[in-house]
């Protein structure tokens, strides 16, 4: 009987709003799966509550998150950063229909998003702050966003004005501030980066040049 079995899946990290796209994994985060049968029997399709569910992890069964209505399952990426294959196998209890379907997960390198923070406007997050920002104002603020991280909070933060680390008000530590003081002009280098004390996978920095 014909019959399938799509996967619906996502990282459980973190994601700028607005951002376009499911949250994805990172090598140490985990993944929420979701089984979507179309089992039909006697021209009945069969509801996803009573269906038994084998699950796989590249060809290895996962016996404590398979049984009786377990269409949904939460795994972690087993070699970090590797692509791995999720496979599940759904079946009536009679044995009358059944599907399989799979899908292959490729853990992503958490990436950090920067975005202008304007008194007026708010935050600009029609476009991150890269390359070069000129500023036309005496001061100008960012807010710096996380990607693919399992929490935001855990995170240690570090803003740097070429090289050198600056403080910033601790309850808000990605959002920075800067000013112009003085005349003339200059390029500096801006740069923030995260790292998590008890995740080695989750990392990265980003910068930019800012232009007086």
């Amino acid at each position: 009987r014909p019959a399938s079995v799509d996967i619906v899946w996502e990282g459980k990290t973190v994601r700028p709003p607005l951002y376009i796209g499911r949250p994805l994994p990172n090598g140490g985060s985990q993944v929420t799966l979701l089984a979507v049968p179309h089992v039909f029997v006697s021209g009945k399709e069969i509801p996803a509550s009573s269906l038994i569910y084998t699950w796989k992890e590249d060809d290895v069964p996962l016996g404590g998150k398979s049984g009786y209505g377990k269409s949904s399952i939460t795994v972690t990426p087993p070699r970090f950063g590797q692509s791995f294959t999720v496979s599940v196998h759904a079946e009536t209890v009679d044995g009358r229909g059944a599907g399989d379907g799979s899908a292959v997960i490729t853990p992503q390198t958490p990436r950090l998003l920067v975005y202008e923070n304007a008194p007026l406007l708010g935050l600009r997050f029609e476009k991150a702050v890269a390359g070069t920002f000129a500023l036309s104002e005496p001061e100008v603020s960012f807010t710096a966003f996380p990607l693919f991280v399992a929490d935001a909070d855990a995170l240690s933060y570090q803003w740097t004005l070429d090289g050198s680390p600056f403080a910033v008000d601790p309850e808000k530590p990605r959002d920075a501030t800067l000013r112009k003081v003085g005349s003339g002009t200059g390029d500096h280098a801006v740069s923030f980066s995260f790292t998590n004390p008890k995740n080695f996978m989750e990392e990265a920095s980003a910068s930019f040049t800012l232009h007086f």
